[in-house]
């Protein structure tokens, strides 16, 4: 948690958003399950959570800013664009907009599942391709880079790796509508540890 920064974040989020993020997070961290993605080492994948939570919080009033220039993140916008399509999504965040712990929760298994989902379509296509990829993704900083540094042979690697990806994910939704799968999981997920919570402390 030490590592992450307003910097992480796709979304305009403010010093206080992040502190209230890391109270949020320390309150819960030992019941959620555990971030274990191979698209992501774990400073990433807690970035991940954050983005989420910030699509959330303020839905449907945001959008990742100057998204033509952010290919870096192409899955990300894919994924958020799900997220405005979603029914569920719209009705859940009017249901839980005055329960903060709750919209964390459901932030934290989405991103979760989310990048769970890309791992598997990623494997599925082919596990030699994914297994170099993951290799990288457990060793930069996703979150963190921008298109200014890179040089153009890594611009066009990352364009194609996150083309790639997009393609994958948005085929295995046309035949699986696992974006929906996700979202109902991750209420579910959210209403049992609340539930879980409640007992414990009655």
């Amino acid at each position: 948690m030490k590592n992450l920064t307003i910097q992480h974040s796709l979304y305009p989020i403010s010093p206080i958003e992040l502190k209230e993020f890391e109270v949020l997070y320390t309150t819960w961290a030992d019941v959620l399950t555990p971030l274990t993605v191979k698209i992501h080492n774990r400073d990433n994948a807690l970035a991940a959570v954050l983005n989420c939570w910030v699509f959330i919080r303020h839905y449907p009033f945001i959008t990742i800013p100057n998204m033509e220039q952010h290919f870096i993140h192409r899955c990300d916008y894919y994924f958020a664009t799900l997220l405005n399509n979603s029914a569920e999504i719209a009705e859940m965040t009017q249901t839980w907009k005055e329960d903060a712990d709750r919209l964390f929760i459901f932030s934290y298994y989405l991103a979760l599942y989310f990048m769970r989902w890309v791992d598997f379509v990623l494997v599925e296509e082919n596990a030699e391709i994914a297994a170099a990829i993951f290799k990288l993704g457990q060793k930069r900083e996703y979150y963190l880079r921008t298109t200014e540094h890179l040089s153009p042979v890594s611009r066009k690697a990352i364009y194609l790796k996150q083309c790639l990806t997009t393609s994958l994910l948005t085929r295995d939704n046309a035949h699986f509508q696992r974006s929906e799968q996700i979202i109902k999981q991750s209420i579910q997920q959210t209403n049992s540890l609340v539930k879980q919570r409640e007992v414990v402390y009655c």
